[in-house]
């Protein structure tokens, strides 16, 4: 029978040992690192489409001011006014409601409560405008006139939350 030096045995593992230790932390250090950047990547790109999301219902808000201004211009009776009458309150709903549909994945329940609640004050905005067309004694113009400042204040409102949800204020500061 052999005889094991034990010394010469453990001083081998420690030296193994000590060689593999920099080349798993460079491994498990690479891995950590792979990983890390993914999900950076992941949430660059979710943000990415986010505020691409949030930018189209920025925009359709404007428009959806644009036409309001011009009604409340219209009942005044100015004949320079940025209202297209083309378009009306019942089109640009319709334009809200399918690009809202496109971008509600990337919504709050906050944020999908108070643009719900939106479209349904722009659809009863639009009946009241139909009404007034087909009848203007059914409403006053100033009743009109007051329903449209209420959606141009909802819009600038409305406006404002997308930018905090985003945290637009945080990067603009």
């Amino acid at each position: 029978m052999e005889s094991i030096d034990y010394n010469i045995l453990i001083s081998k593992i420690i030296d193994l040992i000590t060689t593999s230790i920099p080349v798993l932390s460079v491994i498990i250090g690479s891995y950590l690192t792979y990983k890390f950047t993914q999900k950076d990547k992941i949430r660059d790109i979710l943000y990415s489409r986010k505020v691409d999301a949030y930018s189209k219902l920025v925009i359709l808000i404007l428009k959806v001011k644009k036409d309001f201004q011009g009604n409340i211009a219209n009942l005044h009776g100015d004949e320079v006014s940025p209202w297209d009458e083309s378009i009306g309150p019942l089109s640009i709903s319709n334009e809200f409601t399918n690009n809202y549909s496109e971008s509600i994945l990337f919504l709050s329940t906050k944020m999908t409560k108070k643009i719900d609640s939106f479209i349904n004050e722009l659809r009863q905005s639009s009946s009241l405008t139909l009404n007034h067309s087909i009848d203007s004694d059914l409403y006053k113009k100033e009743y009109l006139i007051k329903n449209c400042e209420h959606i141009l204040i909802v819009c600038d409102s409305l406006i404002e939350d997308l930018h905090k949800e985003i945290g637009l204020q945080r990067i603009v500061k």
